[in-house]
Protein backbone atom coordinates (compact mmCIF):
# COMPACT_ATOMS: atom_id res chain seq x y z
CA UNK A 1 0.00 0.00 0.00
CA UNK A 2 1.17 3.65 -0.90
CA UNK A 3 1.10 4.64 2.95
CA UNK A 4 1.35 1.52 4.87
CA UNK A 5 4.91 2.93 5.66
CA UNK A 6 3.03 6.10 7.77
CA UNK A 7 1.20 2.98 10.14
CA UNK A 8 3.39 0.17 10.34
CA UNK A 9 5.75 1.36 13.04
CA UNK A 10 2.39 2.13 15.26
CA UNK A 11 0.98 -1.44 13.77
CA UNK A 12 4.73 -2.77 14.82
CA UNK A 13 4.57 -1.63 17.94
CA UNK A 14 0.90 -2.74 19.04
CA UNK A 15 1.81 -6.54 18.20
CA UNK A 16 4.90 -6.55 19.75
CA UNK A 17 3.19 -4.79 23.12
CA UNK A 18 0.50 -7.22 22.72
CA UNK A 19 -1.88 -4.31 22.78
CA UNK A 20 -5.62 -4.47 21.71
CA UNK A 21 -7.81 -2.64 19.83
CA UNK A 22 -9.01 -0.48 22.36
CA UNK A 23 -5.75 0.49 23.93
CA UNK A 24 -4.39 1.49 20.16
CA UNK A 25 -7.64 3.36 19.78
CA UNK A 26 -6.83 5.22 23.04
CA UNK A 27 -3.35 6.59 21.84
CA UNK A 28 -3.28 10.32 21.06
CA UNK A 29 -3.04 10.58 16.91
CA UNK A 30 -1.71 13.98 15.69
CA UNK A 31 -4.68 14.64 13.51
CA UNK A 32 -4.95 14.40 10.16
CA UNK A 33 -3.02 11.26 9.28
CA UNK A 34 -3.09 7.86 7.56
CA UNK A 35 -1.95 6.49 11.69
CA UNK A 36 -5.48 8.62 12.78
CA UNK A 37 -7.38 6.43 9.94
CA UNK A 38 -5.71 3.35 12.00
CA UNK A 39 -6.62 4.66 15.06
CA UNK A 40 -10.78 5.33 14.02
CA UNK A 41 -10.68 1.57 12.70
CA UNK A 42 -9.17 0.27 16.17
CA UNK A 43 -12.01 2.33 17.93
CA UNK A 44 -14.85 0.97 15.72
CA UNK A 45 -13.47 -2.52 16.06
CA UNK A 46 -13.05 -2.33 20.31
CA UNK A 47 -16.66 -0.85 20.09
CA UNK A 48 -17.81 -3.78 18.14
CA UNK A 49 -15.84 -6.13 20.37
CA UNK A 50 -17.21 -4.79 23.63
CA UNK A 51 -21.03 -4.79 22.18
CA UNK A 52 -20.72 -8.34 21.18
CA UNK A 53 -19.94 -9.16 25.08
CA UNK A 54 -22.17 -10.05 27.62
CA UNK A 55 -21.62 -5.94 29.16
CA UNK A 56 -22.29 -4.46 25.77
CA UNK A 57 -25.42 -6.38 25.56
CA UNK A 58 -26.36 -5.57 28.77
CA UNK A 59 -25.59 -1.60 28.29
CA UNK A 60 -27.47 -1.85 24.42
CA UNK A 61 -30.63 -3.09 26.67
CA UNK A 62 -30.33 -0.60 29.21
CA UNK A 63 -30.28 2.18 26.51
CA UNK A 64 -33.27 1.18 24.52
CA UNK A 65 -35.11 -0.02 27.70
CA UNK A 66 -34.56 4.15 28.39
CA UNK A 67 -35.55 5.18 25.23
Amino acid sequence: ASRAGEMINELAVAVQRKLTVGNLAAVIHAYPTWSTALQQVASEAAVAQFLAGTTGKIALGLSRWMR
